[in-house]
């Protein structure tokens, strides 16, 4: 009895049948970890690039007006306007408006 079982222990041990199972377990959730993480990076870098356009576009206007100085909430909801991919940008936005001499 004991006999058969050293002769099937040294079996199962030398038997390669299931090792790309393990290394499929063991890499997989990295490799997914990764796809995900990148998603999400790409979303986040979509939405900071989409906010820099919008920014450009609303100062822009700004900058060719017609002569009338927006207030800070119509300049804000400008923004949110252009921007396409910013989830409740109007409450998460802060504008930091300094006034500059233009002659300077």
């Amino acid at each position: 009895m004991i006999k058969g079982f050293f002769h099937r222990a040294s079996r199962f041990r030398r038997a390669e049948d299931g090792n790309a199972t393990i290394e499929f377990a063991l890499n997989f959730p990295a490799m997914l970890f990764l796809l995900c993480f990148g998603i999400e990076l790409a979303f986040a870098k979509l939405q900071q690039a989409t906010l820099e356009r919008a920014l450009e576009i609303v100062v822009r206007d700004i900058r060719q007006g017609t002569g009338n100085a927006p207030q800070h909430d119509e300049i804000k909801d400008r923004i949110c306007a252009e921007s396409a991919f910013t989830d409740n940008c109007s409450t998460n936005l802060r504008l930091e408006m300094v006034e500059l001499d233009p002659r300077n």
